[in-house]
């Protein structure tokens, strides 16, 4: 895995400057794997984390959600209509 290899050169190294010239990637790159994830989360830092948001704070609520459903199913309408009607 190229993250543990970055935090692993590091520790030979001692220093950003000379892990990333000798990886050949950018001071950037070492700084956010070694310093950000790998001192806070340790190993379990290295891995791909999902993009998905932890909250979303501007999502409809359930109750509306439910009654758009419910109206497509019931009546089959079109994103107008059930606008119309929840208004």
């Amino acid at each position: 895995m190229l993250r543990l290899e970055i935090v692993e050169v590091y520790r030979e190294r001692g220093g950003i400057r000379e892990t990333a010239r000798r990886l050949s990637i950018s001071r950037n790159t070492v700084r956010k794997w070694v310093r950000q994830r790998y001192r806070e989360e340790g190993e379990a830092g290295l891995y791909d984390r999902s993009p998905r948001p932890k909250r979303s704070p501007c999502s409809t609520p359930p109750e509306v959600e439910e009654r758009v459903v419910e109206l497509k199913r019931e009546r089959g309408w079109g994103r107008r209509r059930i606008a119309y009607a929840l208004e």
